[in-house]
């Protein structure tokens, strides 16, 4: 386990243990992929509270996906669907909104942002831009935050459950995470958590250089336990 996060998930799982100790997950947790979310919480931090000139809706943004990551630690050992899917879709939104108010529209407000419509990100703001249409890779990466946002929202808007006897459903999800797939919670980290460490501090053009002492400790600490 890396040693920089090392205390931080054995907290994690050790909360997981106290109050899920019945979860399907807690057998199957995966160092790796805890560590890229505390990496993920990390990069955000920073964001949040970084240089002066960084535009008060990015700073926003990032504060708002930052608590959504926290929400989905929370949401990974109950196991249900729906939950994980509402955290997977905010915060896949928060990282467009990022993105878009760094490239598409740097002196939006952040009220502004929070009302803009997923047509307007998307379709009319980020697919319209030079780095979008010229850049491949950061084209596929955020093609894949996209594809989490998309299909998510699908559904929460179409999910139905069979919860006639409720308490039978309860502990259905508790002991064998209902229709919960492993799977698409591992993949889905591993492409919000890579999108944010690898594109999040290019686009928000982080320079330790401007950083407060806290945060570049934090931030190159971070970066060493990516080679670790």
């Amino acid at each position: 386990m890396n040693a920089t996060y090392k205390d931080e998930i054995n907290l994690y799982i050790q909360f997981c243990s106290t109050f899920f100790k019945d979860s399907f997950i807690l057998d199957h947790l995966q160092n790796k992929l805890l560590l890229r979310l505390f990496q993920t919480l990390t990069v955000l931090d920073v964001i949040s509270d970084y240089d002066e000139d960084t535009p008060k809706a990015v700073q926003n943004q990032a504060k708002k996906a930052k608590k959504s990551t926290f929400k989905l630690l929370y949401a990974i050992p109950t196991c249900e669907d729906l939950f994980i899917s509402a955290c997977f879709r905010q915060l896949s939104e928060e990282l467009l909104k990022i993105v878009y108010a760094k490239i598409v529209d740097n002196s939006i407000s952040k009220s502004n942002l929070s009302k803009l419509s997923y047509r307007n990100i998307w379709e009319s703001g980020i697919k319209k831009t030079r780095q979008y249409q010229r850049d491949i890779q950061f084209k596929n990466d955020i093609d894949k935050i996209n594809y989490i946002f998309k299909q998510k929202s699908d559904e929460l808007h179409s999910k139905n459950s069979d919860t006639n006897n409720l308490t039978v459903y309860l502990q259905q999800i508790i002991s064998d995470g209902s229709d919960f797939s492993e799977r698409g919670l591992y993949s889905n980290i591993k492409i919000i958590s890579e999108f944010t460490i690898d594109w999040l501090p290019r686009i928000c053009a982080l320079d330790v250089n401007l950083m407060t002492m806290a945060q570049r400790s934090l931030y190159l600490k971070m970066v060493t336990s990516l080679h670790t």
